[in-house]
C-alpha cells in the first residue's frame, strides 16, 4: 500500500528533520565551527554597511560629509537641473575616471536646460 504524499506533509516533515538535524549539530558544534560561523557573520556584515554607504552615502557624491551633493543641494533648494548639474560637477571622474568628460557634458546639458527654462519665461 503506497501512502500518497502532499506537499504540506513533505514539507512539514522536511522542516522537523531539519529542527533535528540543527538540534544534535548544535550541541556538538566546536570551536573552529564557532569561529567560522563568526567570521561569516562578520563578513555579511561588513558587506551589508558596504551596500549601504554605497546607497546612502557614495563616495562619489563626497561620501558621508558636509560637502555631500546631496546635502549640497538641499541646501541651497537647487530643484532637479541645477541640482544635477552639481551632482554631475561634484562627482566628475570620481565614479569613473574614463567618464569625467561625461559626466561633465551631462553637467552642462542639465545647465543648459535650466538657461532656456529661464529664457523661455
Amino acid at each position: 500500500m503506497f501512502y500518497n504524499f502532499n506537499k504540506i506533509d513533505l514539507m512539514e516533515g522536511f522542516a522537523e528533520d531539519i529542527r533535528k538535524i540543527n538540534m544534535s549539530g548544535h550541541s556538538k558544534q566546536n570551536s573552529t565551527n564557532k569561529k567560522e560561523n563568526n567570521e561569516r557573520e562578520a563578513s555579511v556584515k561588513t558587506n551589508k554597511a558596504n551596500k549601504s554607504s554605497n546607497v546612502n552615502h557614495p563616495a562619489h557624491y563626497g561620501g558621508d560629509t558636509t560637502y555631500e551633493a546631496i546635502k549640497v543641494i538641499e541646501a541651497w533648494s537647487l530643484g532637479f537641473c541645477l541640482g544635477n548639474t552639481v551632482k554631475y560637477i561634484s562627482r566628475a571622474g570620481k565614479k569613473d575616471r574614463l567618464r569625467e568628460l561625461e559626466d561633465l557634458k551631462k553637467a552642462a546639458w542639465y545647465l543648459n536646460r535650466r538657461i532656456e527654462e529661464i529664457g523661455a519665461k
